[in-house]
């Protein structure tokens, strides 16, 4: 059985993130669980709506304590859907070095892979991966620690990382992914911490509604699971403050 440790919320060596930034891509795509977690933690949240931001916004960008780069429905590299991309690879490339705490989410893991001299492969041959995923880790990083080595988690990608920066730390596999890694204060992963019931009906209803009952059944299953691991890595991102 894996150790589960949570760090302090309170006591002398804890500094609780009173601000952390959201930087959104597209209006479904947004914080769910994740930023409940986190604000129920104390911490306020504010969202970069990247889409209405003007051109090369984050390279003036500036902004105190973690952020959290979120998911999006196309590639690390769609500069002409995303104009707001190459600006944002550049903050990454300078943030994460000097560094600044960020947490990727699905294309924002492929994001910083990318920015950093990774590599994403785009609609990768090996297949998306849907629904409840296994994760395997394979390190005793404190991030690691932090989410008590969580077994499943809830996934929804066709692009992956294939190619990790030089400096990064691979943190956890599925069966075919890279699925976390670090980069000195930067943590990201392939999977959705965020998922919650809301978030299934606002991804699937419209897009998918074949599978939007299997969706719910296999939330439903591991809920329990899902919501704890929301709420490890809220915990960890204000604990970076």
């Amino acid at each position: 059985m894996n150790t589960v440790y949570s760090p302090p919320l309170t006591g002398p060596t804890f500094q609780r993130a009173q601000h952390v930034t959201f930087i959104q891509h597209e209006p479904r795509v947004h914080g769910g669980q994740l930023r409940i977690d986190i604000e129920a933690l104390g911490s306020s949240v504010d969202v970069v709506k990247a889409w209405t931001t003007p051109h090369g916004f984050f390279d003036s960008f500036e902004v105190a304590g973690p952020v959290v780069v979120l998911g999006g429905t196309f590639n690390a590299y769609a500069d002409d859907i995303a104009p707001w991309l190459p600006s944002l690879r550049r903050w990454l490339a300078r943030a994460i070095p000097a560094y600044r705490t960020v947490f990727g989410v699905c294309l924002g893991h492929q994001l910083i892979a990318a920015s950093l001299g990774g590599r994403v492969s785009v609609d990768d041959p090996r297949g998306p991966e849907k629904s409840i995923t296994r994760i395997r880790w394979k390190s005793d990083d404190p991030f690691v620690k932090a989410i008590g080595s969580a077994p499943i988690a809830f996934a929804d990608h066709a692009d992956a990382v294939v190619d990790v920066p030089t400096d990064a730390r691979i943190l956890a596999h599925s069966d075919r992914y890279i699925q976390a890694m670090r980069i000195k204060n930067a943590v990201s992963v392939q999977f959705h911490p965020e998922i919650n019931a809301d978030v299934i009906e606002e991804w699937y209803r419209d897009d998918e509604p074949g599978n939007l009952p299997t969706y719910r059944r296999d939330f439903e299953t591991h809920e329990k699971q899902l919501r704890d691991l929301s709420r490890r890595v809220a915990t960890w991102i204000v604990s970076r403050g």
